[in-house]
């Protein structure tokens, strides 16, 4: 899984928003 932190769709269902 690649979970950048997007918050939708960056990988898998659980993709909170991340640092940007």
């Amino acid at each position: 899984v690649s979970r950048s932190g997007s918050g939708s769709s960056s990988g898998t269902l659980w993709d909170p928003p991340g640092p940007m």
